[in-house]
């Protein structure tokens, strides 16, 4: 980790409310913006995220901001990872999200939260460290502080399970993504019940 990755972490580490030193100013200012020092809002947390050095994955990434949502969503899904564009509902998969928000949950696209433990697009082949996860994982939880939605759906992949959340007042339903259910078909009973327990969740009472 290079001197401005270093101010970044502990930049981001004092917005969690770390205190270990008055603000530093050895960075160099002809570089990238480094993580802002307070963050109260969704807006101002994409903000940072994309103004984030703090390991190699930014290297590989066309961007790592997310578009505006729902942030009154009562849903919150969790995704491995981004993609090279900005939509979650391009493509196949996104497709079937659609279509499991409209004909299970009874809910439109724009009713919905979605974001991903790592905000870079990943490479096929790239390995993910825990510190990589464990860094992205810090911005993901203040995500969730910040939307507290009523139950998440974390999509089961080789990232989410090394995931560690702390939720409060908020139901956790893991279950297969629809790129997984594409490439297995016959799992997508399974994601099915876990969609009708979602739905259960969002309409008591």
């Amino acid at each position: 980790m290079n001197k401005n990755q270093t101010i970044n972490y502990l930049r981001q580490l004092k917005s969690y409310g770390q205190q270990y030193h008055d603000d530093l100013e050895l960075y160099d200012t002809t570089k990238a913006p480094i993580i802002r020092t307070k963050i109260s809002n969704i807006d101002e947390l994409n903000d940072s995220i994309s103004n984030c050095y703090l390991c190699e994955l930014h290297k590989q990434s066309k961007h790592s901001y997310m578009p505006p949502q729902n942030t009154g969503a009562a849903i919150m899904f969790i995704n491995d990872f981004a993609t090279n564009h900005s939509d979650p509902f391009l493509g196949q998969s996104g497709k079937m999200l659609e279509n499991i928000c409209q004909n299970v949950l009874k809910l439109d696209k724009t009713q919905v939260y979605i974001t991903n433990i790592i905000r870079c697009p990943i490479v096929d082949g790239t390995a993910i460290t825990t510190a990589q996860i464990d860094m992205c994982s810090h911005n993901l939880q203040r995500e969730i502080d910040m939307i507290k939605p009523k139950v998440i759906v974390c999509f089961e992949n080789k990232i989410s399970t090394r995931l560690n959340l702390k939720l409060d007042n908020t139901k956790l339903i893991l279950t297969h993504s629809p790129s997984y259910l594409l490439r297995n078909p016959s799992q997508k009973q399974k994601t099915m019940d876990d969609m009708k327990k979602v739905y259960a969740i969002l309409t008591e009472r």
